[in-house]
């Protein structure tokens, strides 16, 4: 894995300036409405549990699950197999 991270990546929507950002939030608008979301709670919490359970004895939080949590979320969202998330 590489050692560059989101920070780094200036595409990242997180480090975009409008309008760039802007019209990218315009075209994801709708997808993550409450409505569109709510079916993919059990399987959110499922990614959730099973990051925790992987964690093991001494273990770095936000390294092993919050980093983790959203991209494995989107992974599943594309339907990305769990072998190919890193």
């Amino acid at each position: 894995m590489s050692d560059i991270g989101i920070d780094d990546d200036p595409d990242a929507l997180t480090n975009q300036d409008p309008p760039e950002h802007t019209r990218y939030r315009r075209i994801m608008h709708g997808t993550f409405t409450p409505r569109r979301t709510e079916p993919w709670r059990p399987r959110i919490a499922r990614i959730a549990e099973d990051l925790l359970d992987g964690l093991g004895g001494d273990f770095d939080l936000v390294q092993g699950h919050a980093l983790q949590l959203p991209g494995r979320v989107i992974c599943a969202m594309l339907g990305v197999p769990v072998d190919r998330y890193e």
